[in-house]
């Protein structure tokens, strides 16, 4: 695995998601003068093969929960089983563990006879902001008439550095996608990274 066929048809389903240039530049951006206090980026890859079809539910469970898998992506996941004889098939997904973590993944599943064979490919992506302290200078008048006065009280506030949350999923999208095929295309799996 794969064989020049089934690597054919993954590139074919892959090119189909192909990555936007723009959003690409964008969030490399964004991502090079953010202050961080934390990050954290995994990319990896297993293959596993010879799963027996009777072991597949379990498998499943398992690749599900380490990869925090969507149910709905689970259960088409199950039906791999029902597939041809020699079919292949290959899911995506993205999804955000919590504000600040995601994972993005590619799944390729192959069928021949009574085996699975299964090659997944995913990127985490765990980062925290910076804060930076920023002066709030504000003006108050008191008094009327000639009596009037200014009296100006200056506040340290905290802001996320750079970018708002709002831009995140450009960011997810578009990085974590790319990093994610950078790693099916080291392994082997396809040939070319499609950018537009």
């Amino acid at each position: 695995m794969p064989n020049h066929n089934q690597s054919n048809q993954c590139q074919g389903y892959i090119r189909q998601e192909s990555i936007s240039r723009t959003d690409l530049r964008e969030a490399e951006r964004m991502l090079n003068g953010a202050l961080v206090n934390k990050w954290d980026e995994q990319v990896r890859s297993a293959i596993d093969i010879g799963i027996d079809l009777k072991n597949w539910d379990d498998y499943l469970r398992v690749i599900s929960k380490t990869l925090s898998i969507p149910q709905d992506m689970a259960d088409e996941m199950e039906k791999v089983k029902y597939l041809d004889q020699t079919q292949t098939k290959c899911f995506e997904f993205n999804v955000d563990v919590s504000e600040a973590k995601s994972l993005y993944a590619f799944i390729w599943v192959v069928k021949q006879g009574e085996k699975l064979h299964c090659a997944y490919f995913y990127h985490t992506l765990e980062f925290r902001l910076a804060k930076r302290q920023v002066e709030v200078v504000t003006e108050e008048k008191t008094g009327w008439g000639p009596f009037k006065k200014s009296i100006k009280k200056t506040a340290v506030v905290e802001e996320d550095e750079l970018f708002h949350l709002n831009k995140l999923e450009s960011v997810k999208e578009a990085f974590m996608k790319n990093q994610a095929m950078k790693q099916v295309k080291d392994d082997g799996f396809i040939e070319a990274i499609e950018y537009h």
